[in-house]
């Protein structure tokens, strides 16, 4: 009784640490997601602001002779709440700026103050924009400002700057709806912003690029919660052990649990299909069998912008309907589908089947992904690109044909994007 209570509770817990492990798993790509979604809404956010100076760029160049303090006062209006000031520094002198008295401090000559020239020094000698702050303004609050260096016929005319509140840039990042589940610092050579003032425990942080040769951080973890269906899992295991081990024999306890383990590291969790390690279980057996067939390649065209705009489960949703309109297509030629990760799918047609019918599938497959629940709700219109390889024709090798079915679906990813 003690022995086969003490194997069980071996497998059991050996099934929770799997759980576990694929929990942890499931969690940092979780979090590489929102590390990725938060870069992009940081760089985003930015570069709106640098478009603005690039348009006075633009004015300078393309205008000799222009009311300078109008035109400012224009742009000014014409963006959002969170501008400060923007001005014109003609050979490094803030000579125009709007509104004028608020920044009537700060008119300098950006080449000789000790608390700029080396930042706009190296902003004209790279011919790059630079980004400073935050910190104090002459203006008030604490603010940001981007530096963008202005040549015209190849000589270094002057300076467009642009200064913008802080806050309203933490606040348009949208950085501020991690605070519920996340610890994270921006940091560059210092912390930019942050929702925690001690050590965060386990980070996990991505560099990223402003502008040229200017290098952030952005450092995220999970805020410390009691995993209470955790510590559940494990008790319930001892009692599951125990009784179990009361009504059955080792090897039937075994013979059932191996089994769902084997079923477990064959189903992809979020899909429910089949997953690569499946795909590669099935292929080898038709490489060994030599059985003509076919291999396709499919990959969705706008899941990042579905996360993006509409949060991750729209994505999940998306992903989860992808794959079964997928399936239905292959199974109406005794197909198998396979999730391989991400937006990625695989499909398996054990038939020597011609070119026109392979096309016919193909074009089944993107005509039925529009139809898709999560599509229609948005209100939204994606596509999905395919490609295909055959055995024996084209290759004998798994990885020759994945490439060969990878570069298609490319080509067509790439042909559709020349069309739009």
């Amino acid at each position: 009784m003690l022995k086969k209570f003490v194997i069980l509770f071996i497998i059991i817990s050996f099934v929770n640490f799997q759980i576990d492990k694929k929990h942890n798993q499931l969690e940092l790509n979780k979090i590489n997601a929102i590390l990725d979604s938060t870069i992009s809404n940081l760089q985003k956010t930015i570069y709106k602001y640098y478009y603005i100076t690039q348009t006075l760029d633009i004015l300078v160049t393309t205008h000799e002779k222009i009311n300078y303090n109008s035109f400012l006062k224009k742009i000014y209006y014409d963006n959002n709440e969170s501008l400060k000031s923007i001005q014109i520094a003609p050979n490094g002198i803030i000579k125009y700026s709007y509104p004028y008295l608020e920044n009537k401090k700060g008119m300098v000559n950006l080449l000789i103050d000790p608390k700029r020239k080396k930042e706009v020094k190296y902003t004209i000698k790279n011919k790059t924009p630079y980004l400073s702050g935050p910190y104090k303004l002459y203006q008030g609050d604490i603010g940001l400002i981007i530096r963008n260096p202005i040549f015209f016929k190849n000589k270094f005319w002057g300076l467009s700057i642009i200064i913008f509140n802080f806050n309203s840039f933490i606040n348009e990042s949208n950085i501020l709806v991690l605070n519920n589940d996340y610890n994270y610092k921006i940091i560059n050579e210092k912390i930019i912003y942050s929702n925690n003032d001690i050590n965060i425990k386990n980070p996990i942080s991505k560099e990223f690029y402003i502008f040229k040769n200017q290098k952030w951080k952005l450092i995220i973890s999970p805020k410390n919660k009691i995993d209470y269906f955790k510590c559940s899992r494990y008790m319930l295991g001892i009692l599951f052990s125990y009784l179990i081990a009361l009504i059955l024999n080792k090897n039937k306890i075994l013979k059932i649990l191996n089994s769902k383990i084997k079923i477990n590291s064959e189903i992809d969790s979020l899909t429910k299909l089949y997953n690569n390690n499946k795909f590669n279980e099935v292929i080898n057996t038709f490489l060994k069998k030599e059985d003509a067939f076919i291999l396709f390649y499919f990959d969705l065209d706008n899941l990042k912008k579905i996360n993006d705009t509409f949060g991750h489960n729209f994505g999940d949703k998306y992903i989860i309907e992808s794959g079964n309109e997928i399936k239905k297509i292959l199974d109406k030629y005794n197909g198998i589908t396979f999730r391989i990760g991400g937006d990625e799918f695989l499909g398996l047609i054990k038939l020597n089947l011609d070119i026109k019918t392979i096309d016919l599938i193909i074009n089944k497959i993107k005509a039925n992904h529009n139809n898709t629940p999560v599509l229609d709700k948005l209100n939204i219109v994606s596509s999905i690109s395919c490609g295909y390889s055959l055995y024996p024709q084209e290759s004998y090798k798994k990885e020759q044909l994945i490439k060969i079915a990878d570069r298609r679906m490319y080509d067509d990813k790439t042909n559709k994007k020349i069309l739009l």
